[in-house]
């Protein structure tokens, strides 16, 4: 072997071993963001069950639908103002 082809496969190896850092950062920063939507949705939905039953009704939602329409799964027509509620907390 000579140098040319020590330092090659030397530059080789890191470059690979930064792809895989790389992925690997990638994937714990998706995990991360994943938690941090979670977390703020299931705030939400906490801080909405501590609505009374005549404020859940003003904005067109009955207590078990809570959960529905903080994670976007809920739709009762264009009138309807909790639509977008699990980014209004």
């Amino acid at each position: 072997m000579t140098m040319t082809t020590i330092n090659l496969a030397h530059r080789n190896s890191w470059h690979s071993f930064g792809k895989s850092a790389f992925s690997i950062v990638n994937g714990f920063k998706s995990i991360w963001s994943e938690f941090k939507k979670r977390k703020h949705k299931r705030r939400a939905a906490l801080h909405m069950n501590k609505l009374d039953d005549r404020l859940l009704k003003d904005i067109g939602l009955a207590r078990y639908q809570i959960g529905d329409a903080v994670y976007g799964k809920i739709d009762n027509g264009p009138n309807f103002r909790a639509k977008h509620i699990h980014q209004a907390f």
